[in-house]
């Protein structure tokens, strides 16, 4: 398994794997008890509408650590699959 730091990712630009900007990387949460981290916490871009498929609150949207598929040079998540 590869590692990513987190001060290297936050910041980021999100994308869809459908091509879609999202949004940026503003942080990542965790379970407390267990230590695993559940979900991406991004800033959507203004004029984006986001994904529907992913839960949202004011302008952040969480994204779960299960749609990640990626990151290079963006951070890419599935929007398409359920």
């Amino acid at each position: 398994m590869e590692r990513a730091y987190l001060k290297k990712i936050i910041n980021k630009k999100v994308m869809g794997n459908d091509g879609s900007e999202i949004g940026v990387l503003k942080n990542v949460t965790a379970d407390l008890g267990t230590g695993d981290l559940i979900e991406l916490v991004v800033h959507i871009n203004e004029g984006s509408s986001g994904s529907k498929r992913f839960k949202s609150e004011g302008s952040y949207l969480y994204i779960p650590l299960s749609a990640l598929r990626s990151i290079r040079d963006y951070i890419v998540v599935d929007v398409k699959s359920r």
